[in-house]
């Protein structure tokens, strides 16, 4: 769910809602800009401040991958021979 510095939207109400279960991960895909939500997280802290002030114990499981939409003909091109697709 995006926003994906989870500060509001969809995706924070998610966050919110099952940040406590470590049943649940969240995957940051991506840049955090510094002071949002979702760069706090990737630190792993124990709590975590939810949109309405409540603080509550952060037991998912949070993971980062570096990934970017944007990207050249070069690096496309290295990508696609790296995996090799039988059909593009």
């Amino acid at each position: 769910a995006s926003p994906g510095m989870l500060q509001s939207g969809v995706s924070r109400q998610l966050f919110d809602r099952w940040a406590t279960d470590p049943k649940n991960g969240v995957l940051i895909a991506g840049y955090a800009v510094e002071h949002t939500l979702a760069k706090e997280i990737m630190s792993q802290p124990k709590e975590v401040v939810t949109m309405e002030g409540r603080r509550q114990p952060l037991n998912a499981l949070v993971d980062y991958v570096s990934f970017s939409a944007h990207v050249d003909f070069v690096q496309n091109r290295d990508f696609i021979t790296s995996v090799n697709p039988r059909n593009i």
